[in-house]
């Protein structure tokens, strides 16, 4: 019997990306400078997770795979033994690793500077034998290595993590600003033109007594002041802040899918549930619009579907909004979180309290679903189900 050998996926389940890669080669390092069949690195990140890998000989066969490399360790020092069954821990080394068929190793760990293990590298042999200091400080070195590289991670990912939430808050600031904008001109400027309108169509009034071509005129500047107002409403009502504080989350995801180019030959609906079309916290409604936008968005350029599906719905769990396209994920232009666009979703997602998950599934496509809890849930009224296809321009009946 020999060492585990799982296949590839189950090998690197431990980390999906990140320092896997260079953990795989600090294994296969290993295993070359102390000649075994079957080496093992692993390293603790700031959460405290361990990520792992091995590097074993394509001969060996199938077998359990073995546990962090950390519980082999009797104490806090290294383990290297020359013959498990003269002395050793056997017992302890066999049941980790699911096979008798082990007879020496060494597993060297590294510490931080509370003492606790924050990395390790071990290597393992059916065959008793002896390994020299300069592996084991060969080793060692391994270990150090692998502690830099999740330490190298782990500042990676901290400088993405604050990215996203600096283009967030960037985001909600523009967001701010082109809201206070559009307000002002709805209520403010548009209120000022309709006074100055009026007074001219009075002037034009009593013109009409004194000089017809001065009446004509003062009528003609009414009407493009007129003009002038329904211009500075639409403007106005088309940003998504203005729809979403006056007319709701639904009305204001309807009014974006609206406007939506999403290239010939291809559909965007929009359902929304009669409990999700009343009105929702402006906070929370901001954010879930602004998660929809950037999966519909994403939708359109890396799907190779021709359909996109949101929905929104209201029920005792909270609030749920699905953007869901039919692309098999084969054809996808970019990873399968879709770039930094996911980081900004989840920021988002958790700044409000939302959870977000999203992936392939075979029976819909990719799929992103954000689920706002009850504590911010939706103040609701009443309404029917209302199926939009923007292909078509308009609200279905």
């Amino acid at each position: 019997m020999g060492f585990a050998r799982p296949e590839a996926d189950q090998r690197l389940a431990s980390t999906a990306h990140g320092p896997l890669q260079a953990l795989e080669r600090l294994a296969w390092l290993a295993a070359l400078l102390c000649a075994t069949p079957l080496a093992y690195v692993a390293a603790r990140d700031r959460h405290g997770r361990w990520h792992s890998t091995r590097h074993d000989s394509p001969a060996l066969a199938p077998t359990p795979d073995i546990p962090p490399v950390t519980d082999l360790l009797p104490g806090p020092g290294a383990l290297v033994c020359a013959d498990l069954r003269c002395g050793g821990p056997l017992g302890v080394v066999c049941q980790a690793l699911g096979t008798t068929d082990v007879r020496s190793c060494a597993i060297v760990p590294v510490h931080d500077a509370t003492g606790a293990v924050i990395a390790a590298c071990g290597v393992f042999d059916p065959r008793p034998r002896a390994y020299a200091d300069e592996q084991t400080n060969a080793l060692r070195a391994i270990a150090l290595q692998a502690a830099e590289a999740l330490r190298s991670h782990d500042e990676l990912v901290s400088l993405r993590e604050r990215e996203s939430a600096y283009q967030a808050r960037l985001g909600d600031a523009h967001d701010r600003a082109l809201g206070d904008l559009a307000e002002e001109l709805h209520e403010g400027i548009s209120q000022d033109i309709t006074g100055v309108a009026l007074l001219v169509a009075a002037a034009a009034q009593r013109a009409l007594a004194l000089d017809q071509s001065l009446a004509a005129e003062l009528r003609d500047i009414a009407a493009l002041l007129t003009d002038t107002i329904e211009t500075c409403r639409i403007a106005a009502q088309a940003h998504d802040g203005y729809a979403l504080a006056h007319d709701g989350l639904a009305c204001a995801l309807d009014r974006f899918i609206d406007g939506l180019d999403i290239g010939p030959g291809r559909t965007c609906t929009f359902e929304a549930s009669s409990m999700a079309l009343g009105t929702i916290d402006e906070r929370a409604g901001g954010q879930l619009l602004r998660i929809a936008q950037e999966a519909i968005h994403n939708a359109v350029r890396h799907s190779d579907g021709d359909r996109i599906r949101v929905t929104l719905t209201q029920g005792a769990a909270g609030m749920l909004l699905m953007v869901e396209d039919n692309g098999s994920g084969a054809a996808a232009g970019a990873p399968a979180d879709r770039g930094i666009g996911l980081a900004i979703m989840r920021y988002r997602a958790l700044a409000i309290g939302a959870s977000l998950a999203c992936g392939y599934e075979a029976s819909r496509g990719y799929v992103v679903r954000c689920e706002l809890p009850p504590c911010v849930r939706a103040q609701c009224s009443s309404g029917d189900t209302r199926p939009y296809d923007s292909t078509a321009g308009r609200a279905q009946a």
